[in-house]
């Protein structure tokens, strides 16, 4: 397809998608308390209020030595039980839920550290995209209200584009790959356990029940982040919060399995 033939609607159109987008996908340093964040909550989990991260922060003593698979080890020894389970684990499934002022920004992707991916995020409202990764290259294919939204309602565009992927790849003419940052396993774990143990204050504190597995807690002094650890004895993390991110992690280890499209449009007929 080519771009004359989607109509004038079609300009620059992966430019659009990642506007649409930005602010939700550029994640650096969203789990060590950076500037940007993105994120897509558990069904049935929601982000705490500040007050309520900080409160976690200041349960009691007790919790360090509470009973079950974890008694007796420090908050710096579980921490490092739970580097151990991530430095061994293959893939896993993130959801995250942040705000950008009134929108809710939702995210849901399996992925592993082959660089394969599959899910779907979206920017908030009734808008939504699926997103498909293999190795450097990415597949999209926005929902009818999305579409609608980047193409400023160009009927060509519309028609042209409905139900089908569009291929762009890492280093293209668009801004489209910054999108796939949310769905590499190094990216969105790297900052997980970037805690520095006795002299950050690190203790353990009460956790939660998080998709279905009950948690142990960790924080560390003068940061507002809690991190979830299965109370099983794993050392599986389960989940990240703050004051801004709700962030869930499941089916560690689980196969990617993600084929290529047939007959993708391709990014240089949207730019």
């Amino acid at each position: 397809m080519s771009a004359s033939t989607a109509g004038p609607g079609n300009v620059r159109l992966l430019t659009t998608v990642a506007a649409v987008l930005s602010g939700s996908v550029l994640l650096a340093g969203c789990f060590g308390g950076g500037d940007d964040e993105a994120s897509q909550a558990q069904p049935g989990v929601s982000a705490s209020q500040p007050e309520e991260v900080e409160a976690a922060a200041t349960a009691t003593a007790s919790a360090e030595a509470a009973d079950g698979p974890y008694a007796g080890l420090t908050a710096v020894q579980i921490l490092n039980k739970a580097r151990k389970k991530l430095d061994s684990s293959t893939s896993v499934r993130l959801k995250m839920t942040t705000k950008d002022g009134k929108k809710k920004l939702t995210f849901d992707f399996l992925m592993n550290k082959s660089g394969r991916a599959t899910g779907r995020m979206s920017p908030g409202g009734k808008q939504s995209m699926k997103l498909i990764r293999i190795g450097k290259t990415g597949y999209f294919q926005p929902n009818a209200v999305m579409l609608n939204e980047i193409s400023g309602g160009d009927k060509a565009t519309i028609k042209a584009m409905s139900g089908h992927w569009v291929k762009f790849v890492k280093g293209g003419p668009s801004e489209m790959w910054d999108n796939l940052d949310i769905t590499d396993f190094d990216y969105v774990t790297g900052d997980l356990l970037d805690l520095t143990g006795p002299e950050s204050g690190l203790k353990r504190v009460e956790g939660k029940k998080l998709g279905g597995r009950e948690t142990i807690g960790l924080v560390e002094e003068n940061v507002t982040g809690k991190m979830f650890i299965a109370a099983d004895g794993s050392g599986e993390i389960v989940g990240y919060q703050d004051s801004e991110i709700m962030a869930v992690f499941s089916d560690w280890n689980t196969p990617v399995k993600v084929t290529a499209p047939a007959d993708p449009l391709l990014e240089k007929d949207f730019y």
